[in-house]
Order: structure tokens, then C-alpha cells, then sequence
């Protein structure tokens, strides 16, 4: 590599892009793809560089304050998907970044591969419990299918702007 660098850690952090092919977040996040796919072909051409991708699934703190579970802290409420029962796999941003370290500490177990991170597996439902029990408050509970948040991705993804990331995360 030109810059001479041994070690390099691939912005996959979230969702592991190999396993959404196909999907409409497969589609949105194929430069990453495409990134991972020359970097392998430069750990085979340069056998003194290599390569971690961390996947972490969702970041827990940064889904809560956009509303990624379906919770409005703001509004006491929630959106339950489907039967809100789905384990959802989530890391704290500070949980990955001791999973980065602990990367750093090990670069021959975790050369040219990808490491999944997970501090933790919830549901909706137990997520609702949660915050109900540490507010002390009744949130306002609705239902909706993960393919109805799909529906109105596509909507927005028609209209153009923005790409809607958080209903086709919700659909994920």
C-alpha cells in the first residue's frame, strides 16, 4: 500500500454488509462492499497488510436517540414492531471501542477477517419494559409491521432526498 499501512480497520461498524445482498440496505451500502472487496485483494498482493471488519450490528445509544427501536423518550411512546418479540442484536458505542482495542492487541487472530461484536441481544418488548420501569412512566404504545415501516421507505425513497434509513433498519 502507499502509505505503508499494516493494519487497517473497515468502516463496516453497524451491519455487516456481506450478509444484505440483495436488500434495499445491500444496495444503499455497496461501496462499503466494494471497499472490503479491494481490500482483500490488496491483503492477497501485500502479504504484510491486512484487514478487520467489525460488525456491531446497531449501536445501541445512537438507535435509541433516533428512534431506530421505535422509542420517543421525548413523547413516552412506542412503535412495536410486529410482535416486538424479534431479538435484536445492539453495542454501545463504548463497548466498541473496547472491541477495537482488543483488535489492535490481537492483529494476527483477527487479520483479513470480519469480527462480530455484540454486547447485547433485546427485544422490543423488553426495551419497552425497561424504559417504563426507569422513567417510572406509562409510554403510549403503537403497533405497526416491519413491512409497513418498509412501505414508507420506499415511499420516501421515491420522493427523492434523504435515503430513509431508519425505516429500512426498522424492516431489517
Amino acid at each position: 500500500m502507499v502509505a505503508s499501512v499494516k493494519h487497517f480497520i473497515v468502516s463496516e461498524y453497524g451491519l455487516n454488509t456481506r450478509n444484505l445482498k440483495g436488500e434495499i440496505l445491500g444496495d444503499w451500502l455497496k461501496a462499503k462492499t466494494k471497499a472490503v472487496d479491494y481490500l482483500i485483494k490488496k491483503a492477497k498482493e501485500n502479504l504484510s497488510f491486512t484487514w478487520t471488519g467489525i460488525g456491531t450490528s446497531l449501536f445501541f445509544d445512537w438507535s435509541i436517540t433516533r428512534g431506530i427501536y421505535g422509542i420517543s423518550l421525548e413523547n413516552k411512546s412506542i412503535t412495536i414492531f410486529d410482535s416486538g418479540n424479534q431479538t435484536v442484536s445492539t453495542t454501545s458505542l463504548s463497548f466498541l471501542a473496547e472491541g477495537i482495542v482488543a483488535v489492535l492487541q490481537h492483529p494476527a487472530e483477527t487479520a483479513n477477517k470480519y469480527i462480530n461484536i455484540v454486547e447485547s441481544e433485546v427485544t422490543q418488548n423488553q426495551l419497552h419494559n425497561l424504559f417504563e420501569e426507569e422513567t417510572g412512566t406509562n409510554f403510549t404504545v403503537k403497533h405497526k409491521t416491519a413491512d409497513e415501516a418498509e412501505k414508507v421507505g420506499k415511499e420516501k425513497l421515491a420522493a427523492g432526498g434523504r435515503f430513509p434509513f431508519e425505516e429500512f433498519l426498522q424492516k431489517y
